[in-house]
């Protein structure tokens, strides 16, 4: 069965760029540019992995993840955070939250962020 991959990121460019890659890859990707949608779709639809950014408008990550954890949507699934914002706290914070990973969007390497996706997916448990 095809894994779904919910990517949150408002930068379209970048957006695009990561939902090909992984289409490409054989992924369902669903992607959404603010919170507020973003927040709707974890609620209402399945998913296997989620792609977060911290920086969003209308209401950002940690907020979005702090939601999750109160409402018991992460249930197991993997979210790792891509974001510019690269802060200790922060990131302390959202690994508190449940967050697997949490990558430096000025960092990253697809080959790395495939693998990671990968490795997440095929340990699943739920």
């Amino acid at each position: 069965m095809t894994k779904k991959i919910l990517l949150v990121e408002d930068n379209v460019n970048l957006s695009d760029m990561y939902a090909e890659i992984l289409r490409d890859e054989g992924y369902e990707v669903v992607t959404v540019d603010d919170g507020v949608e973003a927040e709707e779709l974890i609620k209402n639809e399945s998913w296997d992995l989620l792609l977060l950014d911290i920086m969003l408008p209308k209401l950002d990550g940690i907020s979005i993840l702090t939601d999750m954890v109160k409402e018991n949507k992460i249930n197991g699934r993997p979210v790792i955070i891509i974001s510019n914002v690269n802060e200790q706290d922060l990131v302390q914070q959202c690994l508190n939250l449940g967050v697997k990973d949490f990558m430096v969007k000025a960092e990253i390497s697809l080959d790395l962020l495939l693998k990671k996706i990968s490795d997440y997916l095929s340990n699943e448990q739920h």
